[in-house]
């Protein structure tokens, strides 16, 4: 849609919106931003931004209706309701789809989003179903499963809340609360299939802190099902004070299996030796020496263990023994949050819990 329309310049209409920094567009869906780390596994593409076809006189100020007005987005009906003024092709129910914008030119995203409109956005989504996925097609269905259509729909959302609110990747934390999934109807795995997400209220606010959120589902024009989020959204520094795993100093892990990241043994006399994690808890870990042959490790300076995620953890062994299950390190006193972290992410609580295994009480 482009800033000016039909000769009216929206800026010098609006200088409350001329004054803002201009946004992007919609952006596109990453794995990083549906908290994914395979593409695989990445079940929406194509976002776009769609506007009611009607807006109500009582959902806008006046403000708001002359800034949608003088945008050329909507004209008024004598009831003084807003109705869409562009003759597009609904592929949604109720709805128009906005073209993509020129790099200098006002979003609409940003025009819903001012002051004086401050309605929410709705974005549709192309859902992408292969009928291949290791998950969730491990057996045969002559539909899409159900838990497939609520991840769809947790994805979606997620999109949406790093476009739809000044909220970025990295900088905040989105917790649900609940989900709510209703399905109408099977959605078939051989028609294409779209999802719309909004706001389950029409007040906007750009930095909430609650979400009440609802995907639907459209497939060959009917409405099949549902899913209602509602959540939070936290700053991340005050998500990591939060968010507490509590670990007994006692209490042995081990690696899950899938986990194959280096660990090292870095000796006093000057080598490092490439180990596998046998178990780990708060005060130690046993090891065992990866290479052939007999071992020329007589002591231990420290464990080093490496992740995709929370980095490096070098952890000070203050003495170390030998014996037929490996090599027992003690940590001593050198605990940290980082120990505490790579427990919660990357190991699973060993049962029963084993007795005392060198690591000095």
């Amino acid at each position: 849609m482009d800033a000016q329309t039909g000769g009216t310049n929206v800026r010098a209409l609006n200088p409350l919106i001329a004054s803002e920094p201009m946004p992007r567009n919609i952006s596109p869906v990453t794995t990083s931003i549906v908290h994914k780390s395979d593409a695989d596994d990445v079940f929406v593409a194509r976002p776009r931004l769609i506007l009611p076809e009607r807006i109500p006189s009582v959902h806008l100020s006046k403000s708001g209706a002359s800034t949608l007005l003088n945008a050329g987005l909507y004209s008024i009906t004598t009831s003084e309701d807003l109705v869409a003024s562009v003759d597009d092709d609904q592929t949604v129910p109720g709805y128009y789809e906005v073209k993509p914008v020129k790099p200098d030119a006002i979003t609409p995203s940003t025009l819903l989003r001012s002051d004086e409109v401050k309605m929410p956005l709705t974005i549709v989504y192309d859902v992408k179903n292969t009928a291949s996925h290791y998950y969730f097609y491990r057996k045969e269905h002559e539909h899409v499963p159900g838990l497939m259509l609520i991840e769809v729909a947790r994805q979606a959302m997620y999109h949406y809340v790093y476009n739809a609110y000044d909220t970025k990747r990295g900088q905040v934390s989105i917790s649900m609360s609940s989900l709510l999934a209703r399905f109408d109807d099977y959605t078939e795995s051989s028609l294409p299939l779209s999802v719309i997400v909004t706001q389950n209220v029409n007040e906007y606010t750009s930095s909430p802190r609650h979400i009440d959120l609802q995907a639907k589902f459209l497939q060959n024009g009917k409405w099949v099902g549902s899913v209602n989020l509602t959540g939070g959204v936290m700053k991340i520094a005050l998500f990591e004070r939060l968010r507490r795993f509590d670990l007994g100093d006692n209490q042995w892990f081990s690696p899950f299996p899938h986990w194959d990241m280096p660990i090292l043994l870095e000796t006093r006399e000057g080598t490092v030796e490439a180990v596998q994690l046998q178990a780990i808890c708060g005060k130690g870990a046993v090891v065992q020496i990866k290479q052939r042959g007999p071992s020329t490790i007589q002591s231990v300076y420290r464990l080093i263990i490496t992740t995709k995620t929370i980095g490096c953890i070098a952890l000070p062994v203050s003495d170390t023994r030998f014996d037929t299950e490996g090599v027992h390190v003690n940590f001593g006193n050198s605990r940290t949050a980082s120990l505490n972290e790579f427990i919660k992410r990357y190991c699973t609580l060993i049962q029963p819990q084993p007795t005392p295994i060198g690591i000095h009480q």
